[in-house]
């Protein structure tokens, strides 16, 4: 039983979103929220997924993040915005897994703005170190796949994927997949030969 929360900025949003995502087949919407703290307290500790709004009013993101993990450190965490189409979301949060998956250019956008890390690497540094299989990573992480997805795609295992995007956010110089993918938008990919 997939097992959702849903942390919106606007109360229509947390409606729509839990209404469409408690109609998938084996899912379950069992808190939504305007605000972090009151969906921290939520009494149910069964949560596989957080739905989060990159628009919510809760705080700066990255303590948003951080309190979301904190109260459900295996949950998959799904980022969207009122441009995402609802499609997306349902096929989104239905394959997604342990790790952070984007839903829309606008979450992406949004997202970038609210997490710029001062630490992050120059791409002229970094992209030409990057081995051949950690591009394959990036470049289907820039395109909004999970590592399951990336895994199966690339024939490895999760664990191995995992492992690529560890050394991957190292060489960035960033701390989540949240900001690998900020990084994406604001430099680019590697382009062949760098």
């Amino acid at each position: 039983m997939l097992r959702l929360a849903v942390l919106a900025e606007r109360v229509v949003h947390v409606d729509l979103w839990s209404s469409v995502l408690g109609g998938i087949d084996g899912a379950e919407v069992v808190f939504g929220a305007t605000d972090l703290v009151d969906l921290v307290r939520c009494s149910d500790d069964d949560v596989n997924v957080v739905v989060l709004d990159v628009a919510s009013n809760s705080g700066s993101m990255a303590r948003i993040v951080a309190g979301i993990e904190a109260r459900w450190p295996s949950a998959s965490l799904v980022m969207a915005n009122d441009d995402v189409d609802l499609p997306t979301m349902t096929a989104r949060v239905t394959h997604a897994d342990s790790d952070l998956t984007m839903l829309s250019p606008g979450a992406l956008r949004d997202a970038r703005n609210m997490l710029r890390s001062p630490a992050q690497t120059s791409p002229l540094h970094v992209y030409p170190r990057l081995t051949e299989r950690e591009k394959e990573v990036l470049e289907r992480l820039s395109k909004g796949n999970s590592t399951s997805v990336i895994a199966s795609d690339l024939r490895i295992s999760v664990n191995t994927c995992r492992g690529y995007l560890r050394t991957l956010m190292a060489k960035l110089g960033v701390r989540s997949q949240l900001e690998v993918m900020a990084y994406i938008a604001e430099h680019g990919l590697p382009v062949e030969g760098s």
